[in-house]
């Protein structure tokens, strides 16, 4: 069920990514652009912003993109290796060495 619920939010993630970069973003940023060349007379604040947001669409994806991969991938690494099989909790440390938890 980890596994599945991981795989999700991991899909979740990159469809928002994609659609806050690619279409807010890029889409909206070259929309608001036009609009401010447009005007009667230019609106220099769209023009700048507009050409902002589209210059910089890849951060608005990532950003939104990295929150939900990362709990999906969190997810699915502890369905695939649950902590239950350590015996001190996350398993760091044993009889006072150091091991290797994968």
């Amino acid at each position: 069920m980890k596994t599945l619920i991981g795989t999700l939010l991991i899909l979740t993630g990159l469809a928002l990514g994609v659609f806050v970069g690619g279409y807010v973003m890029l889409y909206g940023g070259i929309v608001q652009f036009i609009d401010g060349i447009q005007a009667d007379p230019i609106n220099s604040g769209n023009v700048a912003l507009g050409a902002m947001r589209a210059a910089f669409f890849e951060i608005g994806g990532v950003v939104v993109a990295v929150i939900p991969v990362l709990f999906g991938m969190n997810l699915v690494r502890d369905a695939a290796h649950p902590r239950s099989q350590y015996k001190h909790g996350f398993g760091d440390f044993h009889s006072g060495r150091r091991h290797e938890r994968f």
